[in-house]
């Protein structure tokens, strides 16, 4: 990425950002807590904020939290901040999440702080963990590697 300017990789996350297809069920989902008072909805993803911010166009109320890319004289110089797995607890402080959706067993350090896990798998489906241990075992049958 170093040789892009942050002009170009504006232009490619909204390029990329407008293929991106979101499963239904999970939309609706957090549609209903958008309608919520006192929600509070976040994304903490470890992809780039460049385009994972523009999720904000149609979800104004969201909270993101997303890996930081570092600009020297306009050009990417590296990544600022890698959200990814511990890093992302250090994003929410000493708080505990009530209900966390996730696709990944990287998300565990989260996932150990929620009073609620809901696994997303590739198709869309929402599955209630009961446990940290079904939540585990569950990613390991999607994902064995």
């Amino acid at each position: 990425l170093g040789r892009y300017t942050r002009e170009q990789i504006r232009k490619a996350s909204l390029a990329f950002y407008e293929t991106i297809t979101y499963h239904k069920d999970v939309l609706k989902c957090f549609k209903g807590y958008f309608q919520e008072k006192d929600s509070e909805v976040y994304v903490s993803t470890a992809s780039f904020s460049e385009y994972i911010d523009l999720l904000k166009q149609d979800y104004s109320k969201l909270h993101i939290q997303a890996s930081q890319l570092r600009y020297e004289n306009d050009k990417v110089a590296g990544i600022q901040c890698n959200n990814y797995a511990d890093e992302k607890v250090k994003q929410f402080g000493g708080n505990q999440i009530d209900i966390l959706f996730t696709d990944s067993l990287s998300d565990l350090p989260l996932a150990k702080r929620s009073r609620e896990i809901r696994f997303i798998s590739q198709d869309g489906k929402i599955t209630k963990c009961q446990t940290l241990d079904q939540f585990i075992n569950w990613c390991k049958s999607v994902d064995p590697c």
